[in-house]
């Protein structure tokens, strides 16, 4: 009975100190105060949806990285010269930023259809759409499933080919539900989402310019644990590969898709080669002192590029 007691009280105390810990950095990424609600909410059926519109003109909708600590302040250096000839739309993806972040199991056909729902109803009209690395096989599969909606896809950097496979094991299963649990899965989520592990990953992976990464750690940082760290659901279904997919089919036979490509990017060519053999139509364009977000890393030649090819 006393080792009971005893484990009913480690039990007690350990559940204690991670919503103790959880809190901690909550309040901590609130006080970043780099997230401000200036734009509008398009209700789809799984929550409500945050985005903003800019300029008029042609739609462009611009669609940030899938990632937790990712949002559509990711597109700010750029809005201002793209909205001077086009009607600019950026979005939080659902489970990011200041959209809602259900507790569901997030996929690329979830996505697909959001931004079905979204173009129909918001946009009214053929897009160009333009995404930013691990969001790229979402533009790739709206332009397959619906090419009425789209005009042109721009892939930025768009993510490996390989690296897209379905392939979901019961140990990825196991952790998802663990992810998703109130304490342990928030816990695990905020020791993904460290202030050294973000600091290192915008360093050494988003940008060639590793300054940029502490000009933008604040923001990324309270963005990651917003909402209470709600994020650990689109987490758990990124790490566990449910939104991963084979978008070969996707590419195949298509004549509006480009890639812009940085060069400093990790295997940027052997990439841009996989789409080309996939696909001899696929336009690439390349950008010079740039990793994963040349968006905010360079924007003016980003633009350029952009400007060619709209």
């Amino acid at each position: 009975m006393a080792k009971k007691h005893s484990f009913i009280k480690l039990l007690t105390a350990t559940g204690f100190a991670l919503f103790l810990s959880n809190k901690y950095i909550d309040n901590k990424s609130n006080n970043k105060n780099k997230v401000h609600s200036t734009g509008e909410f398009f209700n789809y059926k799984y929550g409500e949806v945050y985005y903003n519109k800019f300029g008029s003109g042609d739609p462009i909708l611009l669609i940030h990285d899938l990632n937790a600590m990712s949002s559509s302040y990711e597109w700010e250096e750029i809005i201002d010269d793209l909205s001077e000839n086009h009607t600019v739309y950026t979005i939080d993806l659902l489970g990011c930023g200041q959209s809602a972040k259900p507790n569901i199991i997030y996929t690329n056909f979830l996505y697909v259809e959001m931004l079905k729902d979204f173009i129909k109803s918001v946009v009214k009209e053929k897009a160009i759409i333009i995404t930013s690395h691990n969001s790229g096989s979402i533009g790739v599969m709206i332009n397959h499933m619906h090419p009425e909606l789209v005009k042109k896809v721009i892939l930025i950097n768009p993510n490996d080919l390989e690296n897209n496979s379905f392939i979901t094991t019961q140990k990825d299963k196991l952790l998802k539900k663990c992810i998703y649990l109130p304490l342990l899965g928030t816990s695990i989520y905020n020791s993904a989402y460290t202030e050294e592990n973000i600091k290192k990953v915008l360093r050494e992976t988003y940008f060639y310019n590793k300054e940029l990464g502490n000009k933008y750690f604040d923001l990324y940082y309270q963005v990651a644990h917003y909402n209470e760290s709600k994020s650990r659901y689109l987490y758990a279904s990124i790490r566990c590969k449910y939104t991963n997919i084979d978008i070969a089919n996707g590419i195949n036979d298509k004549d509006n898709i480009i890639i812009i490509e940085s060069s400093e990017r990790y295997n940027a060519p052997r990439i841009c080669e996989v789409y080309q053999k996939k696909n001899s139509e696929i336009k690439i364009e390349t950008l010079d002192n740039s990793k994963l977000l040349p968006q905010l890393e360079t924007p003016g030649a980003l633009i350029e590029l952009l400007n060619k090819e709209l």
